[in-house]
């Protein structure tokens, strides 16, 4: 069972923890690396932006 993710803050001294699982997913297959690479590479771009859930989550 995958373990619940947790929001830390930016100045915490948590340590992250990484679901498995979905690290797992994410590297199973080229086009799912690539697309997390890219991910990746446009946060440190600071290519973000902060988003409600409620503006892109639609219950049916």
């Amino acid at each position: 069972m995958a373990k619940k993710m947790e929001r830390i803050p930016k100045n915490s001294s948590k340590s992250v923890t990484i679901n498995h699982d979905a690290t797992q997913y994410l590297l199973s297959t080229e086009a799912n690396r690539n697309e997390l690479l890219e991910s990746i590479n446009q946060v440190k771009e600071g290519k973000t932006r902060k988003v409600k859930v409620s503006d892109i989550y639609f219950a049916g």
